[in-house]
């Protein structure tokens, strides 16, 4: 078995750009692309797709994800994007994947599966299919309880809706706007008459009991699936289970096919770490962290002088992309007026493959100061050290505020911390209670809680250490950067709330009950922020 190894990189043909995550183990040439859903990036809800490279690394397999043009990385703003450019970005990564690896399967999700069914028949080198819960027999059938659509500088508010605005299996979301016309053009394709016409090896992932007379079709029916649409409705810990399980029979059943194994292509795509976008560059970098290699992002105006940089730190599950697509947007935000931005992931979020179960404030700490350590050390000829700004989201604040405390930390000018946790509210993860907050980890042999937005386990370490309020309160009193904070209405009635008020910081509440804040807010967000820290160099 080799050691898994990841990369990120830009693919480039003609006028496609495509962001493809590579978990590559070195001594293995059979591959799985996974086709993700619309409205989600390349680690997939619940970081599904991380965990299952994490399982492949295991089994000699090794995984490719990607960012379909409009998502995640390959983000571009107000896109309306047409279903054909999906399958052409698709193209553009298989043409690649198949360059480097003799076996190559394909994994579909949500509107994934869509793409696969019609590449199967196309792709003549293809080893197999997966089929991650897909819609064979319903169309994807608007919510009738949501109804409100969204409007992104466009006349016509039914182009974008909201991903959980259409029910669907699985466990899709409602962060990221997608257009309307590729749902319409989906429900046109004629799925099960596709399905009998793929001759290769098929595995489907399902939520009821299926029978085909086809020798080519594997089913694998999850119940669950179908008892529990989103991630909040799962029963405390089952989730990470099931998807845990799922991701083993899907490599068991790759490892079973009677393979070939063909001749790659020749590969004529061009590979960049960077492209440039509204007059930024944007630069995929990696950094160290307790030796090992995590994933980043840097955005860098094209100007001459040097230039402040600002450092988003997102809180638990968080990682470099984040809600409501705000990593690239608020690179973009930033970057057009003149700041460098640097977001990145943790060891334990996004493409870092490591369990959520093993994290602490302090390993999170470390890994700001590496990343700061490391980034604005390499680009220090053109970004001013002296104007390091920090963005803390949720727990995000507590890394800030804890690292700060440590020798190799870089001094900030200033902090905005949005929605900021340090006082734990009655009834969350301080309550101990085994029956209402937390169930026993047989396999583990410790107390742990489910994460129902990261579908993982966070550890007991994690929970103890927020019992003691009093020291990250202490590693906030300690704190030497001027702060301002931005509050939604919801989180501006708990504790923290109560708490922030007692302590004489400058704030600002925005018209919101959710602690993540909105789509659409998030603009307004990165506004607040940046008229503080402009107010800020104004006044040197």
């Amino acid at each position: 078995m080799g050691k898994l190894v990841i990369y990120h990189k830009y693919l480039i043909d003609n006028d496609k750009t495509i962001y493809l995550t590579e978990f590559f183990n070195c001594n293995n040439n059979k591959a799985i692309i996974v086709a993700p859903s619309l409205g989600w990036y390349s680690v997939g809800p619940n970081r599904m797709f991380t965990q299952l490279a994490k399982i492949a690394e295991q089994n000699n397999v090794n995984i490719y994800s990607m960012d379909y043009p409009g998502q995640g990385e390959s983000y571009k703003i107000n896109q309306l994007v047409e279903y054909n450019q999906l399958k052409e970005s698709f193209d553009l990564c298989y043409k690649y994947v198949k360059s480097v690896n003799d076996v190559v399967y394909i994994l579909g999700y949500g509107i994934g599966n869509y793409i696969c069914l019609e590449k199967a028949k196309i792709y003549k080198e293809l080893e197999g299919i997966i089929l991650y819960l897909p819609y064979l027999n319903d169309n994807y059938k608007e919510n009738n309880v949501e109804k409100k659509t969204i409007s992104i500088d466009t006349n016509n508010e039914q182009d974008i809706i909201k991903w959980r605005r259409y029910i669907g299996y699985g466990l899709d979301v409602d962060f990221n706007p997608i257009s309307r016309r590729v749902i319409d053009e989906c429900n046109k394709i004629d799925r099960k008459k596709i399905l009998l016409e793929v001759k290769c090896p098929i595995l489907i992932i399902s939520n009821i009991e299926e029978n085909y007379v086809q020798t080519n079709i594997s089913v694998e029916c999850v119940r669950e699936f179908e008892k529990y649409i989103l991630a909040k409705d799962w029963p405390k810990n089952l989730l990470p289970n099931i998807l845990r399980n799922v991701n083993q029979k899907i490599l068991d059943w790759v490892n079973m096919v009677d393979v070939k194994g063909k001749k790659t292509i020749n590969n004529k795509i061009v590979i960049k770490n960077e492209i440039i976008k509204n007059e930024a560059r944007i630069i995929l970098e990696d950094y160290a962290t307790e030796n090992e290699k995590c994933l980043a992002v840097v955005h860098l105006p094209n100007k001459a002088d040097r230039m402040p940089c600002i450092i988003l730190v997102t809180g638990l599950g968080g990682d470099k992309m984040e809600t409501n697509l705000t990593g690239p947007r608020l690179g973009e935000f930033f970057s057009k007026r003149g700041y460098c931005v640097i977001r990145y992931d943790s060891r334990y979020a996004g493409t870092s493959y490591n369990d959520l179960s093993e994290a602490t404030i302090e390993k999170l700490s470390d890994d700001l100061n590496n990343v700061v350590n490391c980034l604005v050390l390499k680009y220090s000829n053109i970004i001013d050290v002296n104007n390091l700004f920090y963005i803390g989201w949720s727990e995000g604040a507590k890394i800030i505020t804890v690292a700060a405390q440590k020798k190799d930390s870089y001094p900030a000018k200033s902090c905005v911390f949005w929605n900021p946790v340090y006082v734990e509210n009655e009834g969350g993860i301080k309550n101990r209670n085994e029956k209402s907050s937390f169930v026993r980890n047989v396999e583990n042999r410790k107390l742990v809680k489910s994460v129902n937005n990261a579908g993982e386990w966070f550890g007991l370490e994690y929970v103890l250490n927020n019992k003691k309020n009093n020291y990250y309160i202490d590693s906030l009193l300690k704190y030497k950067a001027k702060i301002f904070i931005i509050w939604s209405k919801g989180d501006a009635r708990d504790k923290n709330y109560e708490f922030f008020l007692k302590q004489d910081i400058d704030e600002s509440i925005v018209d919101t009950d959710k602690h993540s804040f909105t789509y659409d807010l998030v603009e307004h967000l990165f506004k607040l922020s940046y008229d503080w820290f402009q107010m800020l160099n104004d006044s040197k």
